[in-house]
């Protein structure tokens, strides 16, 4: 979820769940609950959202967390975005033509291991749009995420584009 707008001035950033990474997190009920970063500067907003009958997405639960150095205040809490959260995540799903936020569930490793190419390629194209909508560089968060350079991920990409697993690109936009 990436957007320069946001009382924080800078890009928002979902953070990924990991199970005891985050005892707070674990606390609130772990993967039922979203995190994002960015919102505002030193402050963590975990978030969590039910469809509307409209099959829109709302907030329905929100917490701030703060530190000794930003603490969380009545101004803080009449800062936050709630429309622009809840647009956001409507955005993600949208752009993963999916009713989940979810991030895919199959880690994206090196082409082999007994995986056919093709299903290789369209694992690629999955975690392109996950990362195309949290993100605003898809390519560097997924080389992060398994391990290989940014130029490896470009050609998986790129061999995804070519096999008709996602769109052709647009310079200068992810997506």
């Amino acid at each position: 979820m990436t957007s320069k707008e946001g009382t924080g001035g800078g890009e928002w950033e979902h953070v990924d769940y990991e199970p005891g990474a985050d005892e707070f997190w674990d606390q609130l009920g772990g993967s039922e609950w979203g995190a994002i970063d960015g919102v505002m500067p030193g402050v963590r907003v975990y978030a969590t959202w039910d469809e509307q009958r409209d099959t829109r997405l709302v907030v329905t639960g929100l917490v701030l967390r703060g530190s000794p150095d930003h603490p969380v205040t009545s101004d803080t809490l009449r800062a936050v975005p709630i429309g622009r959260l809840e647009a956001a995540a409507n955005e993600v799903r949208t752009a993963l033509g999916a009713k989940s936020l979810s991030r895919p569930e199959v880690k994206l490793s090196r082409p082999g291991g007994g995986v056919p190419p093709d299903e290789f390629y369209k694992l690629v194209a999955q975690h392109y749009r996950w990362h195309a909508a949290v993100s605003a560089k898809p390519a560097a968060r997924m080389a992060e995420d398994a391990g290989v350079p940014a130029t490896t991920v470009h050609r998986w990409i790129r061999e995804a584009r070519l096999r008709g697993h996602l769109p052709p690109g647009k310079r200068g936009k992810a997506g």
